[in-house]
């Protein structure tokens, strides 16, 4: 058995459309602009702003499997970010609809802040009810209005350069 990482975000990604989610190049928010790469800016939210995204899951797919946001922020300033994951999965067969009613599993993590502006930092959150094959349905968001103990704290963006599927192998 083997454990694998996906990326998942990408061209079947779309922000909300409150404003406060979007992508940008890297080199806007960094203090040397060397990269210029896309990521998901999540702003200092007043409310729960989300993406929201769709990928398959692989047939090696054995279980156990994990939501991880790869993120990073300019200040270091804060208790937490709170991330939230909503996750439909839907099977193979032509039985069951894409147009869900509600998320099958939500999760969410308290995410520390980085200790240095721009260091890579993950959070993990496990999902239980997908299966080889599945198409998921995901929604992300970043809370703002949680309220306490679980408040959204950092008063800075939310800088998602990742989020990936980590799973085990047959």
């Amino acid at each position: 058995m083997a454990t694998h990482r996906i990326p998942i975000l990408g061209a079947m990604t779309k922000p909300d459309d409150s404003g406060e989610v979007w992508f940008e190049p890297f080199s806007i928010e960094s203090s040397n602009g060397l990269y210029d790469h896309l990521v998901m800016v999540f702003d200092d939210p007043s409310g729960r702003r989300m993406c929201y995204g769709s990928f398959e899951v692989p047939q090696d797919f054995a279980g156990s499997g994990k939501i991880v946001v790869v993120y990073t922020s300019p200040t270091t300033v804060g208790n937490r970010f709170r991330f939230e994951l909503e996750v439909s999965g839907v099977g193979g067969s032509d039985t069951e609809s894409l147009d869900q009613l509600a998320a099958v599993v939500a999760a969410a993590v308290n995410a520390g802040p980085p200790s240095a502006a721009f260091e890579r930092m993950e959070a993990t959150m496990a999902i239980s009810s997908v299966a080889a094959g599945d198409s998921v349905l995901f929604g992300l968001a970043r809370d703002g209005a949680e309220s306490s103990p679980n408040d959204d704290d950092v008063a800075d963006k939310a800088l998602v350069l990742a989020v990936l599927f980590e799973y085990s192998d047959t």
